[in-house]
């Protein structure tokens, strides 16, 4: 059956009605639909092994499972189609956005099965329009207003493929829905590496209200494009930082004494440690300290001092020399800007960024 013969399908409890395609990205096949009562929905289900791949989404393989429970070795590539278990990730999906599905503004979210026992996701249909279709003029002060309630969402539960395309502005332009959260399974991943191109997402949830580092990195990148039309680590998207071709390499930890990196060996057959975000927390605030905080000078002396060898652990300079949003979109406030800057060389508690916020919805009124 072809994608376009495909206009019902027939579940185990079930039936829905389809009217149009909204994304073929493998192995999922996502559709605008309605259920035997008339509830609208959206319906996402696996490949058929005669439909042709429209376009392949970003998939990765670690070379070691903990990897993305420390972040210590980003030793990661692009898996073949063929290590993927598709029916496991959907399931592991549908459990994510259960558990998540208030924080990420979903509902009726339910696991059902088709006649030949493969899984089926599905969930109301939101209405409204992605964050990419949105008129230009209306972006920079609509996400503004999103992003105390995106980092309190993503602080409960990561979501590792933040982008335009997973944020659904509801028809009032006061709420909106978060979709499509990164996944990993045994060894395999989902994100995009526009937004994701120097950490990778972490599948462990923080504390005491931080996001990831790697969701709020990819916050601060959006709004980044939105007052500047300009992504400013975009060369990195093709080759992410932490993706390898051999071996390991590129570890967030420096070697400082209170870091990750000096807690675990650096062999990863030794590792034995359960992930611990106070040792994650450390490892991003002294890569950012030494990487972005340090004039040349002084950060011989800080390698000299304490030992540690950059020629390894650095962050790549189009990060540490990215510009102001001010130095390009002079129209923009310094405050603004300033803000933006501290999303990606910061790493602080979501209160921290809400008060940032407020101070600048403050300081636009006089």
């Amino acid at each position: 059956m072809t994608l376009k013969q495909m206009k019902t399908l027939l579940t185990k409890t079930n039936k829905f009605q389809f009217t149009r395609l909204l994304s073929s990205n493998y192995p999922f096949l996502v559709y605008d639909a309605f259920d035997i009562s008339g509830r609208h929905v959206v319906v996402k289900k696996l490949f058929e092994p005669e439909d042709t791949l429209s376009n392949l989404i970003n998939t990765y393989a670690m070379f070691h499972g903990f990897d993305l429970m420390t972040s210590i070795w980003y030793g990661h590539l692009k898996a073949t189609i063929n290590q993927i278990k598709g029916d496991v990730l959907l399931i592991k999906q549908y459990q994510y956005l259960y558990n998540s599905c208030l924080d990420y503004n979903l509902a009726n979210c339910i696991l059902d099965y088709d006649l030949n026992d493969k899984p089926i996701l599905a969930y109301d249909f939101v209405q409204g329009d992605t964050f990419q279709n949105l008129k230009i003029d209306l972006k920079s002060d609509l996400f503004l207003r999103m992003i105390s309630s995106l980092m309190e969402a993503v602080s409960h539960y990561p979501h590792g493929d933040l982008s335009f395309t997973n944020l659904i502005l509801h028809e009032d332009h006061n709420n909106f829905s978060i979709i499509d959260p990164a996944i990993r399974v045994d060894n395999i991943f989902f994100t995009n590496t526009e937004y994701y191109p120097l950490v990778p997402p972490l599948f462990s949830q923080p504390k005491n209200r931080y996001t990831t580092y790697a969701d709020q990195l990819a916050i601060g990148l959006m709004l980044y494009k939105l007052l500047t039309q300009i992504n400013p680590l975009k060369n990195m998207s093709a080759y992410p930082f932490w993706a390898k071709e051999h071996g390991f390499g590129n570890g967030v930890g420096g070697r400082v004494p209170d870091d990750i990196y000096s807690i675990i060996s650096i062999l990863p057959d030794s590792w034995g440690g359960l992930f611990g975000f106070n040792e994650y927390l450390n490892a991003i605030r002294n890569q950012l300290k030494i990487q972005c905080h340090i004039i040349p000078k002084q950060k011989s002396d800080f390698i000299q001092m304490t030992g540690i060898n950059n020629d390894h652990i650095d962050f790549p300079s189009e990060f540490f020399n990215i510009k102001s949003p001010k130095q390009i979109n002079y129209a923009i406030s310094t405050e603004l800007s300033d803000f933006c800057m501290s999303l990606i060389f910061n790493y602080e508690p979501i209160d921290f960024y809400i008060d940032k916020l407020q101070q600048l919805t403050a300081h636009s009124r006089h």
